[in-house]
C-alpha cells in the first residue's frame, strides 16, 4: 500500500515536473544563443519549484502546493518578452510581479493551511498588479523597440510623462513591498518558538536571500528614473551579478524546504528517544525536561493534579492507556501545527509517567509489605518472649516446687524402695529442667534482657573449645534486630565447632550509617552452602523479614565468614 502511494505522489509530481520543463524550454529557448547561463538558471530554479509544489499537493497542502507550480509557470511566462510578435510582450509584462508575488505569499504563510499577512498581502499584490497594469499598458516594446499590435494605440514609447511616472511608480511598489517584506520575514524569525523556528530557519534565510534579491534589481531598475541619468527604460545599466542574482535566488526555495521536510523528519525521530532519554524511573521533572527537548520549548510546564487555569498558552493532557488523565502540559501555540510529534511526544510522555506512577505504587505495596513483615518478627519475637516466660514463670517453677516436695518425701520416707523411687524421680525431674531450660533458650534468649547481646555473645563462647575473638560494638537498634543477631552469631558458632572444625572464630558486630553488620568469620575448611530447608536459609528469611541480607563465603579449605546487615531501627 506505502509503496502504491509513493509511486503515485512521483508519478504526479513527475508529471507537473514535465509539464513546466516543456514549457520553460520554449519560453526560455530565443534566450539561450544569447545568455544560455541566465536562461538555464531561470528554466532550473522553475522546475525545481514545480517539483516543490507537486511534493506539496501530493501530501495534501494544496494551497502551498498550487503556489508554486502557479509561480514557476508565472515567472516563465515573464520571459516570454524576448518574443517579437503579437501578444507576448505584453503577456509577458503583465505576469513580471506574479511570480514573486505568489512566492511571497508561501513564504509569509507556511506552515499555516491558510494565507498569512492576509491584508498585507492583498493588499501589496493589488497595488503592484495594478502599477504593473499601468506600466504595461504606457510601456510596452517589443525587443524590436516597436510596441506589441494589441496596445499600439494607447502605448507611449516615445519617453512620455505617462511612461515615466507608470515606469517609477512600477518599480517604487516593488521596493517597498520587498522591504515591508523582508520585516516581516524578519518578524516571523523573531517571533518563532520551538519546533516552528528550528524547522523553519532555513525557509527564514532562502526569504530573506530571495528578497534581497528582488530588492537588489528593483533598486537598480528604478535607480535612473530619481537620478534622471541616462534613459530609465534600458536594461542594460543593471549590473549582471544582480541580475542573474535574481535569477539564482529562487533555487534556495526548494532547497530550504527541502532542509524544512529533513528537519521535521528529525522531529519525528526524535520523539522514539524520548522514553529512552526520560530518567529511570520516570518523575514528573525528568519527563517535563524530555519533552522540552523533544518539544523545542524550554518553557513547557507539566502539571500533575487538576489542570491549571488557561494563561493564553497550548493547553494538553496526558492521559493513560485507559484514558485517565495523568498531567497536564502548557506549551506555545505555535505547535499545533505540528500535531504528528506532538501527539508521539505525550504518547511517549504518558508511557513514561504510567510506568511511573505503577512504580510507585509497586514501591509502596513493597514499603507495605516490608512493614508488614517486620510487624510480624516484632509480633513473633515479643510472642517468644511471653512464651518464654510462661515456662521459667509457670511449668519451671512447678517443676522445681515438685522436685522440693519430692526431697521431702525422701527425706519423712524410711522405707528403702520409696527413697530409691524418689531419686529416680528427681533425676528425671533434673533432665526435664535441662530440657525445658534449653527449649526456652531457644524460644527467646532470656541472657539478652539480662545482660545483653555483648554479655549474651560472651556466655557463650566461653565454653567453647576454640578461642574466639569478640568486638561488638554498642547499638541502637530494636529488640527484634538484637534477637536476630544472636541466632545468627549462635548458628554460626555451632557450625563452626560442629563441622567446619575451625581453630580460631572471630565475632564482630559494627554499626555504622545506620546500618548494622555482624561477621562471624572462622578458619575451618569451608565449603558451607545455605541449602533451602536448612538453619542458614531460616535465618536468611529471618533477616530478610527485617529488610536485611545476609551473605555467605565458604570457599573449600579458605575458611568461613557469614555476614548479616540490617538496618538499624
Amino acid at each position: 500500500m506505502e509503496a502504491r502511494l509513493t509511486k503515485e505522489i512521483g508519478m504526479r509530481t513527475s508529471a507537473i515536473a514535465l509539464a513546466v520543463f516543456g514549457y520553460g524550454l520554449w519560453a526560455v529557448w530565443p534566450d539561450l544563443a544569447s545568455g544560455a547561463v541566465v536562461a538555464a538558471l531561470l528554466l532550473t530554479g522553475q522546475v525545481a519549484l514545480a517539483v516543490t509544489g507537486g511534493l506539496f499537493i501530493a501530501e495534501g497542502q494544496r494551497l502551498v502546493g498550487t503556489l508554486f507550480v502557479a509561480a514557476a509557470f508565472a515567472e516563465l511566462t515573464a520571459d516570454l518578452s524576448n518574443r517579437d510578435w503579437g501578444w507576448y510582450g505584453f503577456v509577458a509584462t503583465m505576469a513580471r510581479p506574479v511570480g514573486a508575488l505568489l512566492l511571497m505569499t508561501v513564504l509569509l504563510s507556511y506552515p499555516a493551511r491558510r494565507v498569512g499577512y492576509r491584508g498585507f498581502v492583498f493588499g501589496a499584490s493589488v497595488l503592484i498588479l495594478v502599477a504593473n497594469v499601468a506600466d504595461a499598458v504606457t510601456w510596452n516594446p517589443t525587443p524590436s523597440g516597436k510596441p506589441p499590435v494589441a496596445f499600439s494605440w494607447v502605448t507611449l514609447y516615445d519617453g512620455g510623462l505617462e511612461q515615466r511616472t507608470a515606469y517609477g511608480a512600477y518599480w517604487t511598489l516593488v521596493i517597498a513591498v520587498a522591504v515591508a517584506a523582508l520585516a516581516l520575514v524578519v518578524h516571523r524569525a523573531v517571533t518563532a518558538r520551538g519546533l516552528e523556528r528550528r524547522e523553519l530557519v532555513p525557509v527564514f534565510v532562502a526569504s530573506a536571500v530571495y528578497g534581497f534579491a528582488i530588492l537588489s534589481n528593483a533598486i537598480w531598475m528604478v535607480l535612473p528614473y530619481f537620478t534622471g541619468d541616462g534613459d530609465p527604460l534600458a536594461p542594460a545599466y543593471v549590473p549582471e551579478v544582480v541580475w542573474i542574482s535574481a535569477v539564482a535566488a529562487p533555487l534556495l526555495i526548494p532547497a530550504a524546504f527541502l532542509a524544512a521536510a529533513i528537519r521535521r523528519r528529525l522531529d519525528r525521530a526524535a520523539v522514539a528517544d524520548l522514553v529512552s532519554g526520560i530518567a529511570q524511573p520516570a518523575t514528573v521533572e525528568s519527563v517535563r525536561e524530555s519533552l522540552r527537548r523533544a518539544l523545542a520549548d524550554p518553557g513547557l510546564d507539566l502539571f500533575t493534579g487538576d489542570p491549571p487555569p488557561d494563561d493564553g498558552r497550548l493547553g494538553l493532557e496526558i492521559a493513560d492507556s485507559a484514558g485517565r488523565p495523568l498531567a497536564h502540559v502548557r506549551t506555545v501555540p505555535e505547535l499545533r501545527r505540528r500535531g504528528d510529534v506532538v501527539t508521539a511526544a505525550l504518547g511517549a510522555a504518558a508511557l513514561s509517567l504510567e510506568n511511573a506512577r505503577l512504580h510507585s505504587d509497586l514501591q509502596e505495596q513493597l514499603r507495605h509489605v516490608e512493614d508488614s513483615r517486620a510487624r510480624i518478627v516484632e509480633a513473633g519475637v515479643a510472642e517468644r518472649r511471653r512464651v518464654e516466660r510462661d515456662l521459667h514463670d509457670g511449668a519451671q517453677q512447678r517443676l522445681l516446687a515438685l522436685a522440693a516436695t519430692l526431697g521431702r518425701l525422701k527425706t519423712v520416707s524410711g522405707d528403702p524402695t520409696v527413697r530409691e523411687l524418689v531419686d529416680e524421680a528427681r533425676a528425671d525431674l533434673r533432665n526435664a529442667l535441662s530440657e525445658l531450660r534449653d527449649l526456652a533458650r531457644g524460644i527467646h534468649p532470656a541472657v539478652l534482657e539480662q545482660i545483653g547481646l555483648t554479655g549474651a555473645i560472651e556466655s557463650i563462647t566461653e565454653a567453647l573449645p576454640v578461642p574466639t575473638e569478640i568486638r561488638i560494638a554498642p547499638l541502637s537498634s530494636s529488640p527484634a534486630i538484637e534477637t536476630t543477631l544472636y541466632f545468627v552469631i549462635c548458628e554460626a558458632l555451632t557450625n563452626a565447632i560442629k563441622h567446619a572444625e575451625a581453630r580460631r572464630i572471630a565475632v564482630s558486630v559494627t554499626q555504622e550509617d545506620g546500618e548494622i553488620v555482624a561477621a562471624v568469620t572462622d578458619d575451618g575448611r569451608g565449603g558451607a552452602t545455605m541449602r533451602p530447608g536448612g538453619g542458614l536459609a531460616g535465618l536468611a528469611d529471618r533477616v530478610a523479614a527485617l529488610g536485611g541480607t545476609l551473605h555467605l563465603q565458604s570457599p573449600p579449605q579458605g575458611g568461613t565468614r557469614l555476614e548479616a546487615r540490617l538496618v538499624s531501627a
